[in-house]
């Protein structure tokens, strides 16, 4: 190790202090550079900013949205009347896309005839049309978007009493 000069200094371990290799005395001079520098950076930025994020979003959504459940039928108010086209107002727990919902008449025989659909009084409300019916049992299918973006089906099974 060279007296008076820091050249030997830290050389390998980069401070002022002599570095191991150099206090073996087994390094007469300096080691060899061969340019390579580590570069210290977290490792796996990009996947924990991408985990985080999406941790984020999932609790977000999970929290504000949900899928849209039937919570009350006008059809819960008294019967349908016979052969009279009666309006149903059908009443989910969050917003519903009315124009991407589709609400279809089952009969006794199970044949499907598609109905018209309205936005109602409140953003998860819709009114469907229903036509004059005989008596019998029918079911009103239905299909609605909710604002987030999931569907949602099922059927509400009502009757058509006969005059008695």
């Amino acid at each position: 190790m060279p007296t008076g000069s820091k050249e030997g200094y830290g050389a390998v371990g980069g401070g002022l202090a002599p570095s191991m290799w150099e206090m073996s005395g087994k390094c007469s001079r300096r080691p060899v550079d061969f340019g390579y520098r580590p570069v210290y950076r977290p490792m796996h930025v990009g996947w924990l900013i991408g985990w985080c994020s999406t941790s984020l979003l999932a609790a977000y959504v999970g929290s504000a949205s949900a899928h849209a459940i039937l919570v009350r039928s006008s059809l819960a108010d008294g019967p349908i009347p016979p052969h009279a086209a009666t309006a149903v107002t059908l009443r989910f727990n969050s917003r519903i896309e009315v124009n991407l919902s589709r609400v279809v008449l089952l009969d006794g025989a199970h044949a499907e005839r598609p109905l018209e659909v309205a936005p109602g009084t409140n953003a998860g409300e819709m009114v469907v049309q229903v036509p004059a019916l005989g008596p019998g049992a029918y079911g009103l299918r239905y299909r609605v978007m909710a604002a987030d973006g999931h569907l949602t089906d099922g059927t509400l099974r009502f009757s058509v009493a006969g005059r008695g």
